[in-house]
């Protein structure tokens, strides 16, 4: 308030950097509240559709589990040095690795629990009618309504609530539960007595694994290759409307008066998103209005420009940056330099050649996964087509990456249910017929 006052005596308005593509997920303690209750609850929490994850994995039979790759070391190793370990914050248990925490999913506390039975004396039956509460509780359909999996996360609070009352009125249970957890926990040394800490980490929905496992493996959209950035679904009208309700107050109330909006390009619909934004925080009337103030990082390749009808007053700069920059290399000089380059490197490719040789790293490295993915989506579209049925997944997953790789732009924008922009199809097929020719065999 104080700085919108400075501002507006100065005849000021206030940019604000947003940054709608993705969310942090890692950090101390019980950092994130919409990702905890997924780790929590898996496919049937609230906020499972407002990520990004592959819930769908053809390769893998079984509920999908989430990787978390945030490991020093190899799983067992890390387990099995003790590093890993039950913790209780009143009735809230987490798994504590180093300063983070990752809850328990409900049906686990049945597991912890029931061993206290014997010996609960007059709180037997609370604690037995807690136990079958959690045990039993409802797993909503993940296309169910969305007040379902608000009324079990309501639930789950209020059962923890419960159990939480029950420790407070009996110390000696709540000593009792914290004797239980350090049994679980293992001893360092012992290999075999960290088997039930195994089997109940073996329950999440998430699996905590070595970092390196995410170069690969990683089953939710990041942001490039940063495990702890995890993809929105900003397509969704319900992301949209909880990720802005912050803003589209400080836009009606005029605190903020432009948009500064981080990797456009990360978006499902550009196009669509920045129509939203330009109608948050507005009023009735607000049609006839000016258009707010909007600019878009975004990377644009020489000869490129922003596509058509995007409501946006521009981009952040880096187009400019890089013409600015070409006012200290004379073009001229070119030749001379690459000979001087061949000859002390011993590298002589073309850069041509080399920017295709990096791409073809990046996607095979960083972006793995994401390109299986892509191909196992083009099996399932082909197979009932008899034209192109009978070409196999690992043909379907190379031409997928060629095809990235043969892309000067960084992306194309073709919409649901609109043709293709005749510039975007120019891209895709140069890229195709680039895919083409360096497959020819």
């Amino acid at each position: 308030g104080q700085l919108h006052a400075a501002l507006a005596e100065r005849g000021l308005g206030l940019l604000l950097d947003f940054v709608p593509n993705h969310m942090g997920i890692n950090g101390p303690g019980l950092f994130n509240a919409w990702w905890r209750q997924v780790l929590e609850g898996g496919v049937h929490s609230r906020y499972a559709q407002f990520f990004d994850i592959n819930w769908d994995d053809p390769r893998r039979p079984g509920p999908v589990r989430i990787l978390v790759p945030i490991l020093d070391d190899q799983y067992g190793r890390v387990l099995e040095a003790g590093r890993l370990s039950l913790v209780r914050a009143g009735a809230q248990l987490s798994v504590q690795y180093a300063e983070m925490l990752f809850p328990l999913r409900p049906h686990s506390y049945a597991t912890v629990l029931k061993p206290l039975l014997d010996g609960a004396g007059e709180e037997a039956p609370a604690l037995s009618r807690l136990i079958g509460a959690f045990t039993d509780l409802p797993r909503p359909d993940a296309a169910e309504e969305a007040d379902a999996a608000k009324a079990r996360a309501l639930r789950i609070t209020a059962l923890r609530d419960e159990l939480d009352a029950l420790l407070r009125r009996q110390p000696e249970l709540a000593r009792r539960l914290d004797a239980r957890l350090h049994d679980l926990n293992g001893r360092a040394g012992e290999p075999r007595s960290f088997d039930r800490l195994d089997a109940l980490l073996e329950e999440q929905h998430y699996r905590l694994a070595f970092w390196k496992a995410g170069l690969h493996e990683t089953n939710y959209r990041r942001f490039f290759a940063i495990d702890s950035l995890i993809g929105l679904r900003m397509e969704l009208r319900e992301v949209f409307d909880e990720c802005h309700a912050a803003l589209a107050r400080l836009l009606a109330d005029g605190v903020v008066t432009g948009l500064r909006i981080d990797h456009i390009d990360g978006l499902r619909d550009p196009h669509r998103y920045l129509d939203r934004l330009q109608e948050l925080g507005r009023g009735p009337g607000a049609a006839s209005s000016a258009p707010r103030y909007v600019v878009v990082e975004k990377i644009l390749a020489p000869g490129e420009g922003l596509p058509p009808g995007w409501p946006a007053h521009g981009t952040t700069g880096y187009d400019f940056i890089s013409s600015l920059a070409g006012l200290f290399v004379e073009a001229r000089h070119a030749a001379v330099f690459t000979s001087l380059h061949g000859a002390f490197t011993g590298e002589t490719a073309a850069y041509e050649d080399v920017v295709y040789e990096k791409k073809q790293l990046v996607l095979e490295e960083m972006f793995a996964n994401a390109v299986a993915r892509l191909a196992d989506t083009l099996v399932d579209a082909l197979a009932s087509d008899r034209h192109w049925r009978d070409l196999t997944r690992h043909a379907l997953l190379v031409a997928v990456r060629e095809l990235m790789a043969g892309h000067r732009v960084y992306r194309t924008y073709r919409r649901r249910g609109e043709k293709m922009d005749e510039t975007d199809r120019r891209e895709v097929d140069r890229a195709c017929a680039a895919a083409i020719r360096r497959n020819a065999r």
